[in-house]
């Protein structure tokens, strides 16, 4: 990436004096996700890419950042890498939309849990795409843990703390506590 002496200067000028171990937050225009934005070179660039060039002198696929902060230039948190290892270490820090929280989704964690249920109760799955308006790749996804890991199934029947449920409408009525005393 050409840059300038003065491009080089005004641009590292931004983070004089900053604490070594904090984020160096780019302090001009960023985009809707945070990322500091610059022009230099005759281009507009992120800020966090022409930092890490600077310091390293040539540039990676991808430039990482170990503090989990968009805006952050600062050389120490930017790690070189590749998109894999981005999309890892975005998973890793809990940043991935996943679920029914990813724009693209079709179906709701209480779909999946349905779906899931259905399945037990040998539904086919050509059916259950069709009601859920998904194609079978899904439900069979769904039904190997492949997809939608993150949503836990809802007990069926949950029981009381103290044990299994007795009698009708699940009161305490008939029970006996071993005390010696009916209710």
């Amino acid at each position: 990436m050409p840059v300038s002496e003065v491009e080089r200067s005004r641009f590292l000028a931004e983070f004089e004096g900053m604490d070594p171990v904090s984020c160096w937050i780019w302090p001009r225009a960023k985009d809707r996700d945070g990322y500091g934005k610059v022009w230099i070179g005759g281009f507009n660039r992120m800020a966090h890419r022409v930092m890490y060039s600077l310091v390293n002198g040539h540039l990676t696929p991808v430039v990482r950042h170990r503090c989990n902060v968009p805006g952050c230039c600062n050389p120490a948190h930017l790690l070189g890498g590749t998109q894999s290892d981005n999309v890892r270490d975005r998973q890793e820090a809990g940043r991935q939309a996943q679920g029914e929280h990813n724009g693209r989704a079709k179906l709701r964690e209480a779909d999946v849990r349905d779906i899931r249920r259905k399945i037990r109760e040998k539904h086919k799955q050509v059916n259950l795409a069709r009601e859920y308006g998904v194609h079978q790749t899904i439900i069979s996804a769904i039904k190997h843990g492949k997809s939608w890991k993150h949503v836990e199934d809802l007990p069926l029947n949950p029981k009381p703390e103290g044990g299994a449920w007795s009698g009708r409408g699940g009161g305490r009525e008939g029970r006996d506590d071993g005390d010696g005393v009916g209710t």
